[in-house]
């Protein structure tokens, strides 16, 4: 990470830091899906598909957001909890 992070000029830098943490997409057959790195809440956040439901449903819940892609922990997870779908590419 640090040789990356030398490798980024100020102007990628600032470029980087005004993306947004979350983006929702309207994708036919899904409806709106929202893309985050880890959680809708945070860059770090973790959850297998060991996580229990009690955990998830707090983070996606209150969302709008029917479906959720997330990566982050680089293992695949694809379920269903609560009405939602909740996807780790």
């Amino acid at each position: 990470m640090e040789w990356i992070a030398r490798q980024l000029t100020p102007v990628h830098a600032q470029w980087i830091t005004g993306w947004p943490a979350t983006v929702t997409v309207n994708i036919p057959g899904l409806d709106h899906v929202l893309f985050c790195h880890a959680t809708p809440r945070s860059d770090n956040e973790c959850f297998t598909r060991l996580t229990p439901d009690e955990h998830l449903l707090p983070i996606f819940g209150s969302l709008p957001e029917r479906v959720f892609v997330c990566g982050h922990t680089h293992m695949q997870v694809d379920r269903h909890m609560g009405g939602m779908r909740l996807i780790n590419a």
